[in-house]
């Protein structure tokens, strides 16, 4: 093949597509190693170990063999996970970074995570829940891998007195017993306005956007491209840097908290410039407290899935698959 007769476009897209393929290659051919051990399959073949068995076959080093089979092991009692590692679907780096936070209990909900997120998201989002198990004034339940954490923690919530009629009082009531039968479980009042609050929320109506300087804008007329003005407000705001709490890193993407697809607007204090794992973490529905201030966010264990936002996000994840299942 006569590579000078491509274009740039046309080279790099090669160069793309044979690069995808290698990676594919080298996961499978990765996540077969534990088997091939079990087997002792390299004597067969004249080979001392399954380290000069990977080399020899790949040009694969003694440290990833090791890294591979470790992983392996920690996810041995999770058989979702381990057939995503020897089936190659999830390259097993991705897979370390969670391999030791993993329990049966919780597998579903991590095996989520690492198909949906790319490597460096995933590292951050298990750092952030870490940091805050760390930072807690109130001591992590046991098991707290598998539970999923409060839109509100102890640190956060205020008590609040208030008196109602009995017709309110009786409706609120009967509120709370149609949420119990739904989670199936009890809620304190403080969980049922919550939920009151997500559904109102959910059933409010965009609002048309205005874009500073002119009275009247249509919604439909508002592009995604962020006005210059507003973009300078930002960047003053935030210096360039990421807006999720204690990020230095540099601002990849202006993510809009309200997402503009809800709310067609762009409103310099509901956009965030984020770097790029914090804004992938934030479009898998795992941030809370999205609708204040960056100072009071949190990473979720689960998303809140009768949020608007969840849907839209979903969408996005499936459109970023492809990025995403390599490790």
């Amino acid at each position: 093949m006569d590579f000078s007769t491509f274009s740039d476009c046309q080279m790099y897209e090669r160069c793309r597509e044979i690069g995808t393929l290698i990676l594919k290659y080298r996961n499978q051919f990765l996540g077969m190693l534990p088997e091939v051990e079990r087997r002792k399959l390299y004597r067969k073949y004249g080979m001392h170990s399954v380290y000069e068995f990977a080399a020899r076959l790949a040009g694969v080093s003694r440290e990833t063999v090791e890294e591979v089979l470790r992983v392996n092991e920690h996810l041995k009692e999770t058989p979702k996970l381990q057939e995503k590692l020897q089936s190659g679907e999830v390259g097993w780096s991705k897979l370390q970074v969670v391999s030791s936070l993993v329990r049966p209990e919780n597998e579903d909900m991590w095996l989520e995570k690492v198909v949906m997120m790319p490597k460096s998201a995933l590292q951050t989002y298990v750092h952030e829940l870490k940091l805050q198990k760390v930072n807690s004034e109130a001591e992590f339940p046991a098991g707290w891998e598998n539970k999923a954490e409060n839109s509100s923690t102890v640190s956060d919530r205020e008590t609040l007195s208030f008196s109602v009629s009995r017709r309110t009082a009786a409706r609120i009531r009967v509120f709370q017993q149609q949420l119990e039968k739904k989670f199936r479980r009890p809620l304190t009042l403080g969980e049922v306005m919550e939920e009151f609050l997500k559904l109102a929320e959910a059933q409010k109506k965009p609002v048309s956007a205005r874009v500073p300087g002119k009275s009247s804008q249509k919604s439909e007329c508002v592009t995604r491209h962020i006005p210059a003005e507003i973009r300078r407000k930002i960047q003053e705001k935030y210096k360039g840097v990421c807006g999720f709490p204690n990020c230095n890193k540099p601002a990849d993407i202006w993510h809009h908290t309200e997402r503009f697809s809800l709310r067609r607007e762009h409103n310099p204090d509901t956009i965030v410039p984020l770097c790029e794992p914090h804004e992938r973490i934030a479009h898998t529905s795992l941030i809370a407290h999205e609708d204040q201030a960056p100072e009071f966010w949190k990473v979720l264990m689960e998303p809140d899935m009768e949020h608007p936002k969840y849907e839209i996000d979903r969408v996005v994840q499936k459109y970023r698959m492809p990025a995403t299942m390599v490790a």
